[in-house]
């Protein structure tokens, strides 16, 4: 099956906001209305929600805005990148590869942005699924504490990745 990214609209709002993850997996990922409300009300966050083919699978958001300066979240100061902020696949939908297929989508869209030179994601350090996607996809893990992991993805012309030249690890 083919995933793409769809944007959310008064037709799937609804479907998106009822999509869940596993009960195990719930610490990790806040709930799909959380974040559809954080998106209606801060600027610069892209909801998507995620097909494979025609059925609705998962729910991503990312900044289409650059990240600039520091935030409290981070040793590590922005400089200048875009963010995947949200990623989750449905409980019923998991295991079939759409979290890789819609980690990829989220690449290729964001890449084109302005900003989209490099890309960050943060995830909670316990949950080694996401590093482990996201690690494998090219995402190098920069700065890790208790509270969480920040990976970033360069994509320089030579195709390689990199990690920032500030990195910190605990």
């Amino acid at each position: 099956m083919t995933v793409k990214l769809c944007p959310v609209t008064q037709e799937n709002w609804r479907a998106v906001a009822h999509l869940e993850v596993a009960e195990d997996q719930r610490q990790f990922v806040a709930p799909n209305s959380y974040s559809l409300a954080e998106a209606a009300y801060e600027p610069g966050l892209t909801p998507m929600a995620i097909y494979a083919d025609e059925t609705l699978v998962g729910f991503a958001m990312f900044t289409h805005e650059p990240f600039q300066g520091e935030w409290p979240f981070t040793q590590t100061p922005y400089q200048g990148e875009l963010g995947i902020v949200r990623l989750m696949v449905d409980k019923h939908s998991q295991r079939r590869g759409y979290g890789r297929q819609a980690v990829q989508a989220l690449i290729d869209h964001m890449s084109q942005l302005p900003g989209g030179q490099a890309l960050l994601v943060n995830f909670i350090s316990t949950n080694l699924g996401a590093r482990q996607l996201y690690e494998s996809v090219g995402f190098v893990v920069y700065e890790e504490d208790a509270s969480g992991c920040w990976a970033r993805l360069t994509q320089p012309s030579s195709g390689e990745t990199s990690a920032p030249s500030h990195t910190r690890s605990s």
